[in-house]
């Protein structure tokens, strides 16, 4: 028996990286157990890579729990998955690690926050030896795309593999709604500058002024109150009120909900830490066409013109000229959505992720296990 001892956290908050975490923890194999030590550092998606004292309190318990489970269950294999290139969570990824890791003999990095190896060489010589202490030579490291960052290259791990998150299909069966003007185009998401909230809105304001009907929802928690307002006060100065919708956050039911009523994701990004977006993977489950940034894993989800459209980060100009194309093509709009859900059938399924994990820790434990 293959024993596994999962550290991350589970919902809440709802964030793609913490569902994948949830999804792993509800596979079911024969020959692998999978343990658990929860994290619970952040309660809200606003609180993520932010300093609290309360954090730091939460450090010891979790550092006891893997070392309890360890020795309790006898695990050979240490799941984790590192910081992206913010630095706070570096440091947590230090008290860690550097107090666990070595008690197990095989290590498995999954990296669903990419870039997280270039802040080697922001550190001074004191935390670059804790760096190589805390991140290098694992047995394996996981990205989710060939655009991913190669951390675990730079990390140098034994192995470095690829396996894009899966998801399950919550569109089987589903029947679209919405048929009508106005168009309805829908992001999800924190509510973030380097999600592309703002160029959002500016490319909204160009569709406005070509007179296209259309409805934008955004869904997901603003980061702070003040982006909130800001986000607000764009709406206004755009005088643009009559399009966009500020959902916040909603139940997995309500979400679900505006999947099957909208006709266009739209996902402009250019956050920091962004890999391989599951938001994406439910979109093409509802058969809706992307359109998107050519950002990190993006390009693996996208074929151009077939299931969407990728453009260059922060051009409003270019986001808004995509969605105008389908706007008005309502056939080649049905027909792109339709070609995305056959690619997340063919690539993205959750089966297809436990089978490709499966045979990961398999490989990782070697064959005496």
């Amino acid at each position: 028996m293959v024993k596994v001892l999962v550290v991350g956290q589970t919902p809440p908050p709802f964030g793609g990286q913490i569902m994948m975490t949830k999804m792993l923890l509800d596979a079911n194999y024969e020959d692998i157990r999978l343990f658990h030590a929860p994290m619970s550092f952040s309660r809200g998606m606003d609180e993520i890579g932010k300093f609290r004292f309360k954090k730091i309190l939460k450090l010891f318990p979790l550092v006891l729990n893997i070392i309890y489970q360890r020795f309790r269950y006898g695990i050979d294999i240490l799941y984790y998955t590192p910081a992206g290139p913010d630095l706070l969570p570096m440091y947590r990824d230090f008290a860690i690690l550097l107090s666990t890791r070595w008690l197990f003999p095989k290590c498995v990095f999954h990296f669903h926050s990419g870039g997280g190896s270039t802040n080697y060489h922001r550190l001074g010589k004191l935390s670059r030896f804790l760096f190589r202490r805390t991140y290098f030579h694992v047995d394996s490291a996981i990205r989710l795309s060939e655009f991913s960052p190669r951390d675990g290259e730079e990390y140098r791990a034994r192995s470095n593999i690829i396996i894009p998150n899966g998801t399950p299909d919550f569109a089987k069966d589903f029947i679209r709604r919405s048929k009508t003007p106005p168009v309805k185009i829908l992001f999800v998401g924190v509510v973030r500058e380097s999600k592309g909230i703002l160029i959002l809105l500016e490319a909204a304001n160009r569709l406005a002024k070509n007179n296209l009907g259309y409805d934008i929802r955004i869904v997901g928690k603003c980061e702070s109150p003040m982006f909130e307002q800001c986000v607000k006060n764009k709406i206004q100065e755009l005088h643009i009120e009559d399009h966009i919708h500020l959902c916040g956050v909603v139940s997995h039911e309500e979400k679900m909900e505006l999947y099957r009523e909208s006709n266009i994701f739209c996902f402009p990004t250019f956050f920091e830490s962004e890999s391989l977006p599951m938001v994406l993977m439910e979109a093409m489950q509802f058969s809706m066409p992307i359109v998107a940034t050519r950002w990190r894993g993006i390009p693996s989800l996208i074929e151009e013109e077939v299931n969407g459209f990728m453009v260059p980060t922060q051009d409003s100009l270019a986001i808004a000229n995509k969605l105008e194309i389908l706007i008005n093509n309502p056939e080649k709009m049905q027909q792109m959505g339709e070609r995305g859900r056959e690619l997340f059938l063919e690539k993205y399924s959750i089966s297809k992720y436990y089978e490709s994990m499966g045979h990961l820790f398999r490989q990782v434990a070697g064959p005496s296990s």
